[in-house]
Order: C-alpha cells, then sequence, then structure tokens
C-alpha cells in the first residue's frame, strides 16, 4: 500500500465537499449595512413627506411633547428594529442577543401608549374607504419594505420568525412616523385603524411567510 494513499482519500474527500462550493463576498459589518438603509429609508420618508407636503398644523404639534415623545418613540423602535435586523441575518447575531429586547421594549412602549390614548379618550372605529392615508402608507412602505427584504436576504438567518418581525417593526414603524407627519388627524381610532393597521397586516404576512422567504 502506497503510503500516499490516505492523503489522497483525503485531497478526494476534500474535493468531493467542495465540488459545488462558489466563491462569495464577505458580508460588511451589520452595523454599516444597517446604516446604510437606515440612512438612505428615512431620506426617503422624509423626502416623501415634503413632496407630499407637512400636515398643517405641524408647527403646533412639534411644539407639543407628546407628539414629539410619539415620534421619538416610533423612530427608535424602527432605527433598533433594522439593525437588529441585519444582526439576525448572521447565524449567531454575532453572539449579541441582547440587541432584539431594545425594538421589543419601545415596540411595548408603544402599544402601550395607544393603549392608554384608546382607553382614556375613547376609540370611534373610523369609516374605512380608500383614502390618502391608506395610499402614503403604500408610498412610505414599499421602498423601505423592498430594500430591508433585499439587505436581510445576503445572510442566513437562524431566526426566520424574529427577522421578519423587526423587519416589519422597521419599516412600519418608519411608515408610521411619515403618516403622522402629514396627517392631521388625532383621533386614536384613526390612527390606530388607518395608520398602524396595514403595517400590522404586513407584520403579519412576512410572519407567514419567514420560513419561505428566509431559507438556507
Amino acid at each position: 500500500m502506497s503510503g500516499n494513499e490516505p492523503e489522497n482519500k483525503t485531497d478526494a474527500l476534500i474535493d468531493s465537499l467542495c465540488a459545488e462550493l462558489k466563491p462569495c463576498c464577505k458580508l460588511r459589518h451589520p452595523f454599516w449595512r444597517g446604516l446604510g438603509w437606515v440612512s438612505l429609508a428615512f431620506l426617503y420618508v422624509i423626502g416623501s413627506v415634503y413632496a407630499q407636503g407637512f400636515r398643517l398644523d405641524i408647527a403646533t404639534q412639534m411644539a407639543s411633547p407628546n407628539f414629539v415623545f410619539e415620534l421619538a418613540l416610533v423612530a427608535a423602535m424602527s432605527i433598533s428594529a433594522a439593525f437588529s435586523a441585519v444582526w439576525l441575518c448572521v447565524p449567531d447575531i454575532r453572539g449579541q442577543t441582547w440587541l432584539v429586547s431594545i425594538p421589543f421594549t419601545l415596540f411595548f412602549a408603544f402599544c402601550l401608549l395607544l393603549g392608554l390614548r384608546a382607553g382614556l379618550g375613547g376609540f370611534v372605529m373610523p369609516e374605512i374607504n380608500w383614502c390618502f392615508c391608506y395610499k402614503s402608507s403604500i408610498l412610505y412602505g414599499i421602498i423601505p419594505a423592498l430594500t430591508i427584504f433585499i439587505v436581510s436576504m445576503k445572510g442566513r438567518t437562524t431566526h426566520p420568525n424574529l427577522l421578519a418581525f423587526m423587519v416589519s417593526l422597521a419599516v412600519g414603524g418608519l411608515g408610521y412616523v411619515g403618516l403622522r407627519l402629514v396627517c392631521w388627524s388625532e383621533d386614536i381610532g384613526h390612527i390606530l385603524i388607518i395608520h398602524a393597521l396595514p403595517y400590522i397586516l404586513f407584520g403579519l404576512l412576512a410572519a407567514l411567510l419567514a420560513r419561505r422567504i428566509y431559507r438556507w
């Protein structure tokens, strides 16, 4: 038996395992990928809001601590969810599992805020029709949703459902901020059903398709 035979078998095994492998580029650090999406998505939504026109009472609302707090809360939720999403593209989340607790906490605080407003101010079901806000929700959501799905597809997540949820929070939070800047209504029923519901439905759809979209 030749002394090189075990080595030859090892080389053959390595060649067979690597036969179908293709060269690939190393992904950029999640921080830079997340920062790129956040910057472009926010610029896109703010540009769309500017093109449509800010709500007529925007100066008064921006002087209101409650309104500013609400926008800041939702914007922080969207940003933290976007960064969590790009980290979730890495199978081990780079060991930083604590990241996902931030958007979860902010989302809970946002739900609590809306719940308190509905409980204290009273909830009235708005009329459902194809209105300006529905058109705007599509405008604000379509490009951010497509781009973050492309970004999130670059990795190989081991948490598809959690990734889909973070994507939904990132897109939905950003769209909600845009709607609050253009729509004059402060009625909680309108805010919940017209502003928030479309993005909730988007999140449910993303969750249902998560394992089909983010598969190895």
